[in-house]
């Protein structure tokens, strides 16, 4: 480590009060050796931050006799689930000298000295590795059949393809099942093509937007049968219409085809930049609450019972849709195309794996095998099961926010336990990853470590009002002046990201729009879709918007217009207004160049409209909000009309009515950071 100055060693030792430690694995991290860090792809260019908790342990003599010693031995994955003829690749790290893996229990498998696994048959395994000084680990793997499960009407995965090179075109993705549903391309022009050690160092098939792979005649199930597509996709391009990973069926009518997507036809679909069951009618689609990230890999699933479609991305479901389809026989299997129905469309990414179920059973081997998936391509999942995932990661992404003096539970997955956290900044965490806020607003960083030294960070925003169900918010390093904006990630720790894939409608990023913070420029044609779908019916709510340079259009909206009362949209005319459909409510207060606080409010039977802190408006309104779309920034639910002229500098929304203190405490925080006065 590099010497360091007084007034370092001073801000050194001021982290120590900080750093909590669990039983034995903190140990690890005030000074790992050079063999452990390489081992978990850790080297001493880790941040500084760490570096300088770590040496504070050192520094306030809290290292013992014990954190000296060589971190206990440790076995990864310590949990896997492998079918049947794959093998699983173990490590070890800690304890003393060479590494020895041997099978302890269980027939259907074999292991080399060096950890890699190979099953031959469904059963129980138990792996132990020994050390150099005679201590031992164990691991416990399920194997189990799964390319002769009945249900199974396809498997594809790109490591079958291995024999060909690098950039290699694909005639033949041979089917791994029992079925073999063998997909082909004739036209060498419209063949995807192999790429090697793309996704946890394993290959992935490229779509490049033209080409496409089908079978004869196989056609999944049909009518109203159950069915369940899993896909493992990654580096899809960011365009602005429908991608199919797969689909079959038939154009004849609504509802009679079915595939995954990612995107809508258009850009009305309530997830218009998510992972979407698409049964061939927009408003009937189920899309996920994952807005997709060009460079992240995806597992996803497209799930039908026989009565109602869901969908999962990462192990998290976005919630049954109860509907009628009825897929027809028309177009049988296609991989990275649409042709049942015009216009046809294309997918431009990459696909790992693809397995199509003919049944929609959620337990074995459905669990098994998104756990095998998991730790296969190095994709953390939320679920029932340790999929022994090799990295360790947060639910939330990188930010989450917490109200002042409240717990909030951040149990990470994958990796291998037990965890250690350490904690920089106010408040505390207790050793199984509870986080308990101060009484007052402020920040912190919190970094997980688990026992093979690999980790993840998270940021904390205590805040003195309830954690929003969504929120943008906009810092000036994320985009150039007068740059287009495609992706803004929500800062609640809920994930409900706001994106717009289509370039052409994405808005303008103003560097200093609003008191020194940058804004989002809407100019008549763009829009944002958050991931998310408010409360419906008559579900209380709020909304937060800071907006300057107003002059028509709608801001934000949710719901449709199948029905009277089945819309919620803040609107812009002669005055700021509410928009059911059918009903418009109109406030007292006219659009300003001026920055304002907007804020609606719902509580079940009353909304009420503030304006920088003012009501302009309270009124009986019995809303009956759909819930087919989610909300839109800038345009209507469909994201075609209603287009907003001004700017956009924070949006916030939560899921529930706020009390007059509530609303205040975030009119306050809007008020002091853009320097709007309140009334």
């Amino acid at each position: 480590m590099v010497p360091m100055g007084l007034d370092r060693v001073f801000s050194v030792v001021l982290l120590v009060a900080a750093i909590v430690f669990a039983p034995w694995a903190c140990a690890r991290i005030v000074s790992p050796s050079s063999a452990d860090r390489e081992s978990s792809g850790q080297t001493d260019g880790q941040s500084d931050a760490f570096v300088e908790q770590e040496l504070a342990v050192d520094l306030d003599g809290a290292a013992d006799a014990d954190f000296a010693t060589a971190a206990p031995l440790a076995i990864s994955p310590s949990t896997a689930y492998a079918p049947s003829g794959t093998h699983v690749q173990f490590k070890a790290v800690g304890g003393t000298g060479t590494f020895t893996f041997t099978l302890q229990a269980g027939n259907n498998g074999t292991v080399s000295p060096g950890g890699l696994l190979q099953t031959t048959g469904a059963g129980e395994l138990t792996i132990r590795v020994t050390d150099g000084a005679g201590d031992t680990a164990q691991a416990k793997v399920f194997s189990f059949n799964l390319s002769d499960h009945p249900a199974l009407g396809v498997w594809l995965s790109a490591d079958t393809l291995m024999p060909l090179g690098d950039g290699g075109s694909i005639a033949t993705w041979s089917d791994r099942s029992a079925q073999k549903n063998d997909v082909v391309q004739g036209m060498a022009s419209q063949r995807p093509t192999l790429r090697h050690a793309a996704l946890n160092g394993l290959p992935v098939v490229d779509f490049h937007g033209a080409q496409y792979l089908k079978h004869p005649s196989y056609l999944p199930a049909l009518g109203a049968a159950p069915r369940s597509v899993i896909a493992v996709v990654t580096d899809i391009a960011p365009r602005g219409s429908r991608q199919p990973v797969c689909a079959w069926g038939g154009s004849n009518s609504f509802r009679n085809a079915f595939g995954l997507s990612v995107g809508s036809a258009d850009g009305r679909h309530r997830m218009d930049s998510t992972f979407v069951v698409d049964v061939h009618s927009y408003d009937k689609a189920a899309a996920s609450t994952t807005p997709m990230q060009q460079a992240r890999p995806y597992l996803v699933v497209a799930h039908y019972d026989g009565e109602a479609i869901d969908q999962q991305v990462n192990g998290v479901w976005s919630g049954r849709k109860v509907e009628a389809i009825n897929t027809a026989s028309n177009v049988p299997l296609e991989v990275g195309a649409w042709h049942v129905s015009a216009p046809y469309v294309f997918y431009q990414g990459s696909i790992a794996e693809l397995m199509v179920f003919e049944d929609a059973s959620t337990g074995y081997p459905f669990e098994e095998t998104l756990c095998y998936l998991s730790r296969k391509y190095n994709i953390p999942i939320e679920g029932s099961l340790d999929c022994g995932t090799g990295s360790v990661a947060f639910f939330h992404d990188g930010v989450v926010t917490v109200k002042a003096g409240e717990a909030l539970s951040l149990n990470p997955r994958g990796g291998v336990a037990p965890y250690c956290y350490v904690l920089s900044g106010p408040g505390s965490i207790a050793p199984e990853g509870v986080y308990q806020a101060p009484s007052t607003p402020g920040s912190a960083h919190l970094r997980v470590e688990d026992s093979f030294g690999q980790s993840d960070e998270l940021e904390l925003r205590v805040v003195g009002f309830p954690q929003p169900a969504t929120w943008l918010e906009l810092s000036s390093t994320m985009f150039g002046d007068q740059g287009p904006v495609a992706l803004i990630s929500d800062v609640s720790g809920n994930r409900r990201h706001f994106s717009q894939r289509a370039s052409s409608r994405q808005p303008v990023f103003v560097a200093n729009g609003i008191n020194a913070h940058p804004t989002l420029r809407f100019s008549g044609g763009q829009s944002l879709s958050n991931a998310w779908i408010a409360p419906g019916r008559v579900s209380a709510r709020a909304f937060f918007a800071v907006v300057k340079g107003v002059s028509a259009g709608t801001i934000f909206s949710q719901g449709d217009d199948n029905y009277c009362g089945g819309q919620f949209a803040l609107t812009v005319g002669t005055f700021f207004n509410v928009d059911t459909n059918c009903t418009v409510f109109t406030t007292s207060t006219s659009p300003a160049s001026e920055p304002a606080i907007l804020v609606a409010d719902y509580d079940g039977a009353t909304l009420r409209v503030f304006t920088n802190g003012e009501e302009v408006l309270s009124t009986t309104a019995p809303l009956v909000t759909d819930t087919v779309y989610g909300n839109k920034l800038g345009a209507d639910f469909r994201g075609t009309v209603g287009f907003f002229h001004g700017e956009i500098a924070e949006f916030i929304a939560f899921d529930s009515h706020l009390s007059n203190a509530e609303r205040m405490a975030v009119e306050s925080y809007l008020s002091v950071k853009f320097g709007i006065l309140l009334k």
